[in-house]
């Protein structure tokens, strides 16, 4: 399967900046000599990882990458706070989407961001006012 060549060179971007990563916007030119030092210089394109959470760290380091664990850690939070069969839709469906990632970048694709943007506002305009009530940062 070409993602363990794809995976195989952004571990080796990730070693190379581990804390703030390479920057967002990678192009093909950037990720061609990682590709070369793996043995595959004849590679026909060198993709990005197609894994959610190594192009984060590629392209952000673990700074990004503790970032986005707190985004989603929050969100899991507040969905274990939702009345049943919302929380176990909302578990369902969120656990879906972060398993996929890991084959496939789910936030470059348009229809992927719209919808979870739509099922976490739709997740949090369901949920119960008192859940939905500002907290102490008014």
């Amino acid at each position: 399967d070409d993602r363990l060549a794809f995976w195989h060179a952004h571990v080796g971007m990730i070693e190379d900046r581990p804390i703030l990563g390479h920057g967002w916007g990678l192009d093909d030119d950037y990720r061609k000599p990682y590709y070369e030092k793996i043995g595959l210089s004849d590679f026909i394109k060198p993709y990005p990882a197609h894994n959610t959470y190594l192009e984060i760290l590629t392209e952000g380091g673990v700074v990004a990458l503790l970032f986005f664990f707190t985004w989603l850690v929050s969100f899991l939070a507040f969905f274990r706070k939702l009345s049943e069969p919302g929380k176990g839709v909302a578990l369902q469906t969120f656990a879906c989407l972060f398993l996929a990632a890991l084959t496939q970048n789910a936030f470059q694709d348009f229809e992927v961001r719209w919808v979870l943007t739509l099922f976490c506002v739709g997740t949090i305009l369901l949920a119960s006012p008192e859940l939905r009530r500002p907290t102490a940062l008014q």
